[in-house]
């Protein structure tokens, strides 16, 4: 077979016609490609007239060059499936905990073993999933649950310490599975020791500092009056709507130095404020508030509430700490 054909020239075709006979007009396969193509030549010889020489080859350059933007691709650091073991292994250890020797209906559906040993069910509640922790290298995941659990006492009376239990599950192949039985762990380690918190003065109930504290935090909290009138100009604070409390008590106000009588425009101090709050019911409760307040016009204002311990000086990492109602 020959590599080279002599080439034929075209035939013409015949003209389509219609019913009447007269030839009808054949459109290109691609009508808009000549428009489109007269449109490319005058945006192009525009170019050229507007641009120098030299800038248009620069930009002929640059559009040859030009790449689509690569989408930035984000992963979780703990992968869904990972983050279910969490709710897996609270329904998991629910589960344990509730199964006996003569029910264990509901250990069955986490794992295949008929070694429950367990003489009966034990009473829990407020379970959920304290840490969840993906081992290194591998497709388990250890998963810390935690449950109050109801223990009798040896004249019968029962308590509700924290327990918390580990649990191992596989991730492998895109499901959940359990690797053995739940093990009691030690939780995370705590203390009941407040920690210094840099409020070393006591602040005196007759101060201007403290009033200004406790009228704001008895509208804040109780609805008492408003607290607009008691806010740094620019500074807005909505009260706690619907409001949860009908009365406020101040316990103990401590403040991180000790404010000046008539204080000069600007200055500022950090408060926490210990007090009690009692409901319509008549039930009470005890709150602590972390406060900054500005000096104006020579007295305290609030500039915000804080949800950690603050500092007034202004090198201070908490003192810019945003109020969350601002």
């Amino acid at each position: 077979m020959s590599l080279f054909r002599k080439k034929t020239p075209p035939v013409p075709a015949s003209p389509t016609v219609n019913a009447d006979g007269a030839p009808v007009a054949e459109s290109a396969p691609w009508t808009n490609g000549g428009v489109l193509s007269r449109r490319f030549v005058s945006v192009i010889v525009v170019a050229c007239l507007v641009l120098s020489p030299i800038n248009f080859a620069i930009y002929l350059a640059a559009a040859s060059n030009r790449r689509p933007a690569a989408a930035v691709q984000t992963s979780p650091a703990i992968p869904p499936l990972q983050q279910a073991a969490g709710a897996y292994s609270v329904g998991f250890v629910g589960a344990w905990l509730s199964a006996s020797q003569t029910d264990d209906s509901g250990l069955s559906a986490y794992i295949s073993s008929t070694n429950t040993a367990s003489s009966g069910s034990t009473k829990f509640r407020d379970i959920a999933a304290a840490s969840v922790t993906p081992v290194a290298g591998t497709d388990f995941v250890q998963v810390v649950v935690a449950a109050d659990i109801a223990e009798k006492g040896p004249n019968g009376t029962v308590t509700w310490p924290r327990r918390y239990f580990q649990v191992s599950i596989d991730t492998a192949g895109g499901q959940l599975a359990a690797a053995g039985y739940p093990a009691p762990v030690a939780g995370p380690s705590a203390t009941s020791q407040t920690p210094s918190l840099g409020y070393g003065s006591q602040l005196p109930s007759t101060s201007g500092a403290a009033q200004t504290v406790t009228l704001f935090l008895s509208a804040y909290t109780a609805g008492q009056g408003d607290t607009t009138p008691l806010l740094s100009p620019g500074v807005s604070i909505a009260a706690i709507s619907p409001t949860p409390f009908s009365e406020l008590t101040p316990v103990a106000y401590q403040s991180d130095q000790d404010p000046a009588g008539n204080p000069s425009d600007g200055s500022l101090l950090a408060v926490q404020a210990v007090v009690q709050l009692q409901k319509t019911s008549g039930e009470q409760v005890t709150a602590t508030y972390f406060l900054t307040l500005k000096a104006r016009a020579g007295r305290w204002e609030v500039t915000s509430v804080q949800s950690a311990p603050v500092s007034s000086d202004p090198s201070g990492p908490a003192s810019t700490s945003p109020s969350p109602n601002q």
